[in-house]
């Protein structure tokens, strides 16, 4: 037990440098059913902040730094950052985009087409609001998992203790006197 407590710890600390944080966030993404939620609102974030911002007037050179630095999540930051080092060489929003697998294609080719049409903010927003529903759905999935396995632990547990008393009680009632 002491050694699992040295384990833990040792990682709480890693997690809490740049390089620990980084490599945590890119597990807690990669997680089946939570890592896609948490994805999903990460970039329904992101969207909604960039739209609303774009809609204001700042132009994206001005956005991005903004939006890397109020990500929680550091693996999308470092995407971002990316994204934003070869928007400055001029190669527009979408392009760098593709170069990463964290933007989803949806949200890929809507900024391309925002960008095309002039309509960015109003595009973001569409994609903010799709990922948005298709997190809360995700969500709800999830939600509807955790009763089925609640139940077969607490089953579990009931019969970790049911089992050894019932085999006390065999062997008192099997012991001849």
């Amino acid at each position: 037990m002491l050694g699992t407590l040295a384990v833990l710890v040792l990682a709480y600390f890693y997690i809490k440098t740049p390089k620990g944080r980084a490599k945590w966030d890119r597990l807690i993404l990669r997680l089946p059913v939570l890592g896609s939620v948490i994805h999903l609102s990460e970039l329904a974030r992101l969207c909604r902040s960039m739209s609303l911002l774009f809609r204001t007037g700042l132009p994206l050179t001005e956005i991005l730094p903004l939006l890397i630095q109020s990500s929680r999540n550091r693996a999308l930051s470092d995407a971002l950052s990316g994204v934003q080092q070869d928007m400055i060489k001029g190669e527009g929003i979408s392009h760098p985009m593709t170069k990463n697998k964290l933007f989803l294609p949806m949200m890929v080719q809507l900024v391309r087409v925002g960008e095309e049409t002039g309509n960015l903010d109003v595009t973001l927003l569409a994609v903010a609001r799709s990922y948005e529903a298709e997190a809360e759905d995700k969500t709800r999935s999830l939600i509807s998992l955790i009763q089925p396995a609640m139940t077969l632990i607490i089953g579990l547990v009931i019969a970790a203790i049911a089992l050894p008393l019932v085999s006390a009680m065999y062997s008192i009632y099997g012991q001849e006197f």
